[in-house]
């Protein structure tokens, strides 16, 4: 039996229209499991998240869950129920794999601890092993905040792109590895490009789709 899940693109604070978008989908699917892409918020985010989901007699946040971007609390991020972490398969979506971070091109002009955090991309040890992992994976679906450099340098030949580890990072594991499905957000932008037998899709602020796993 097949399952519906939502993608959700970034929501940086718009915690209102993230729980409509929920609240549409479960409607329509009477089911609910769904998986935002990075860039949730911060922790006065977070804590409207815990409690709308502690009031819920309608939704588990094991079933909705979501991985960090640049734009989120890694003082926090450990501590709240459906964060999945730094890397490795979503729970309810089989042959996956997550990646979480990414690299603020604004970072100068923001406070670390407040809008910044040093962690927002993963460190060289941890990116080893997100790379030994997905290889034993071989997942068929992944889910990243950023896109490969090689992938974002096609899909935006007219966007100024700035490398960074976590694109890099990516780019080598692509490599490794060609997915059937890679969803992730980020460039806040509707796009969708074919790469090397990849279906790549970008996801917009907000911007939802719906799989079937």
């Amino acid at each position: 039996m097949s399952r519906h899940v939502l993608i959700i693109g970034d929501v940086h604070g718009k915690i209102g229209g993230y729980f409509d978008l929920l609240d549409d989908f479960v409607k329509r699917r009477d089911e609910g499991y769904s998986l935002q892409v990075g860039d949730f918020g911060f922790s006065d985010t977070y804590a409207r998240r815990e409690r709308w989901f502690e009031k819920s007699r309608r939704y588990d946040s094991e079933n909705h869950v979501f991985f960090g971007g640049n734009h989120d609390d890694y003082d926090k991020y450990g501590e709240v129920k459906g964060a999945l972490g730094d890397f490795g398969e979503v729970p309810f979506i089989p042959n996956s794999f997550f990646v979480r971070g990414a690299k603020s091109i604004d970072k100068e002009a923001r406070t670390v601890g407040r809008d910044w955090w040093p962690e927002e991309e993963l460190g060289w040890k941890q990116s080893r092993k997100a790379i030994e992992e997905y290889i034993k994976v071989e997942p068929s679906f992944v889910f990243t905040h950023e896109a490969p450099d090689i992938v974002t340098d096609q899909m935006f030949p007219t966007r100024e792109t700035v490398s960074s580890n976590t694109g890099k990072l990516l780019s080598q594991m692509f490599r490794e590895h060609q997915p059937d499905v890679w969803i992730f957000g980020h460039w806040h932008s509707s796009e969708e490009i074919d790469f090397e037998g990849t279906s790549f899709r970008c996801l917009d602020e907000l911007e939802t789709l719906e799989i079937n796993v």
